[in-house]
């Protein structure tokens, strides 16, 4: 339960595919852009086998169908701060100086800091507050499992579209693998650091 570290780190690995080359690689660089930041990493995990070899706390989602809020709720269930950075894998090219932009905006009366790439908030990168832990729950247990209304249940700091690009111009940060035009983009910019 959240407690005495400053920050904890989370990243969740939903939909990872450990075949596929590029993934593993994606998760390393997470690690490495998150672990400067926090007091410790969480890597949320369905198959943990497949992560052993991660420098980072493994954390399985007991959830038999496991969501990205399953996964959310496992991972803030084992951090050991009032709050955590949350990374999804699915968005590897997270600038370190964005995610520097949300944690500068932590306050006790904040549950979530949330950027807002395109005017509206999005769940990852962002920073959720321990207490956050029993809203998921009650939503768990009522079969929700989206982010929607979980933002009009909490205090939420919104980080605007112009304070995203002072730190990372292009919003690189929010391109996501899982969308294919956006695969291209992130697959040639990992061949090219190789």
């Amino acid at each position: 339960m959240m407690g005495t570290l400053q920050l904890s780190g989370i990243i969740l690995t939903a939909g990872l595919d450990k075949s596929d080359p590029l993934h593993p690689r994606l998760l390393e660089g997470l690690i490495q852009a998150l672990s400067p930041l926090v007091d410790e990493c969480i890597v949320v995990a369905g198959n943990l086998p497949d992560f052993l070899d991660l420098d980072a706390l493994l954390v399985g989602d007991p959830d038999e169908a496991p969501t990205l809020l399953s996964a959310l709720h496992a991972g803030l269930s084992h951090a050991g701060s009032s709050h955590a950075l949350v990374l999804s894998w699915q968005q590897p090219l997270v600038q370190p100086r964005l995610l520097q932009t949300l944690l500068g905006r932590v306050e006790s009366r904040w549950d979530l800091i949330a950027p807002a790439p395109a005017g509206r908030p999005v769940p990852f990168p962002a920073v959720y507050a321990g207490n956050y832990l029993k809203r998921i729950e009650h939503m768990l247990s009522k079969g929700e499992h989206t982010f929607e209304p979980l933002f009009k249940r909490v205090r939420m700091k919104v980080v605007s579209e112009k304070v995203l690009r002072q730190n990372d111009p292009r919003l690189i940060s929010f391109l996501n693998i899982t969308q294919p035009d956006e695969e291209v983009k992130i697959r040639a910019r990992m061949d090219s650091e190789t």
